[in-house]
């Protein structure tokens, strides 16, 4: 449980906590001016539009749309699209926060997805920033209230509001169901705060151009990290990543094999195989001391600090009774749309065999995978569901 935790804090929780940090950086920036940073503007272009290009490869077009909106906010302030107001500045600004809570909550369907519909809703939106004489720019910007802290004026403006209630959903949905381009979307949304007004002035919409593409270049960077090093279906480091994890040197290792796996997937099909292994991982993710990794097929490995070897033993022991010991729930899609709600579906026993060994002086970490591989296949040869070790 704890290792979960600490996952959802630092992918949902730790973008939020940018806010006041955030705030902080804009503040020697306040008094540029749009001549000032209008430096920056084809180098920041360049950049947003390799993220699309990157964005795209990836097939994330929420993020495609994301990086679009971001690029086109400071463009707005240079042209004659916007009225010199604050109103329609306020107005911008809500538009883009719009966009990145959308790209964040919306389901990744491709270019013709849900995404489609919100560039549409974005381009209806920027016809309406057209339109000179409409009262809704002004009424975003409209503070609700005013206070000072620190010698500075600060407002609480309805659009900083929409802001934060946007970041706050996207906050909700990123600490139930942890994504890096979803980390990195929130962190960019908080980046519009200082645009909104609430610091008392109106800095240019270029001012916040740089850090939200970095943010979501951040965001892009640990997606094209997880998918190189985490493995998709359990969520548990790959064997790429147990790979550099063991080139610091050999630790003790243990090896785990699902039992009779085959069996299963031949009789019950590979949906179910499939919830067989994440089981196995969740479980396996809360081994004491240890660090989980699909090692490929039904077959995992545990990584362990430097402890005793009985101490390590009881740890696997604890995990081997936490799977045979507690039935698995087998479901279908059919009973998830009919039985919700109704108790677990049919009861399954879950068995594993692991082969643990000790790291010698002078050998290397395949070396020990190999011996831990070989009492793994003692534990299976007597029996299954067992525990093996090679000191």
């Amino acid at each position: 449980m704890g290792h979960l935790l600490t996952r959802h804090f630092l992918w949902g929780l730790l973008p939020a906590l940018l806010a006041p940090l955030l705030f902080l950086a804009y503040l020697p920036a306040l008094e540029a001016t749009a001549a000032e940073l209008s430096v920056w503007r084809w180098p920041l272009t360049a950049l947003g539009l390799a993220g699309m290009a990157l964005a795209a490869l990836f097939g994330q077009w929420r993020h495609v749309l994301a990086l679009a909106a971001v690029i086109g906010l400071p463009m707005l302030g240079d042209t004659d699209l916007l009225a010199r107001s604050a109103g329609h500045q306020a107005l911008a600004v809500l538009i883009t926060a719009l966009v990145l809570a959308g790209a964040a909550v919306l389901p990744e369907r491709g270019p013709t997805g849900p995404i489609l519909w919100l560039a549409a809703g974005l381009a209806v939106l920027m016809l309406g920033l057209m339109l000179r004489d409409i009262a809704l720019p002004m009424l975003v910007a409209r503070p609700l209230a005013e206070f000072e802290l620190a010698g500075r004026s600060l407002a609480l403006t309805r659009s900083a509001v929409a802001v934060l209630l946007c970041a706050l959903a996207v906050t909700v949905l990123q600490g139930w169901r942890p994504d890096p381009l979803r980390a990195g979307l929130l962190a960019a949304s908080l980046c519009l705060l200082p645009l909104t007004g609430a610091l008392g002035t109106e800095p240019p919409l270029r001012l916040a151009i740089a850090p939200m593409l970095l943010l979501l270049w951040a965001g892009l960077l640990l997606h094209a990290w997880h998918l190189a090093f985490r493995d998709e279906l359990t969520g548990l480091p790959n064997r790429r990543a147990l790979e550099l994890r063991l080139r610091a040197g050999p630790r003790p290792v243990g090896m785990v094999d699902v039992d009779h796996f085959k069996r299963f997937n031949d009789r019950h099909g590979h949906d179910a195989g499939d919830q067989v292994l994440r089981r196995v991982a969740e479980t396996l993710a809360g081994t004491r001391g240890a660090r989980a990794y699909r090692y490929g097929g039904e077959e995992f490995t545990l990584v362990f600090r430097r402890r005793p070897l009985a101490r390590l033993k009881d740890f696997l022991e604890e995990q081997r009774r936490a799977l045979a010991e507690r039935p698995f729930r087998l479901r279908t899609s059919q009973r998830r749309r009919k039985q919700r709600g109704k108790g677990g579906g049919r009861g399954i026993k879950i068995t594993a065999s692991f082969g643990l060994a000790m790291p010698r002086r002078g050998e290397t970490p395949a070396a020990v995978i190999k011996r831990a591989d070989q009492a793994l296949y003692r534990a299976k040869a007597a029996g299954r569901n067992r525990v093996e070790i090679d000191e």
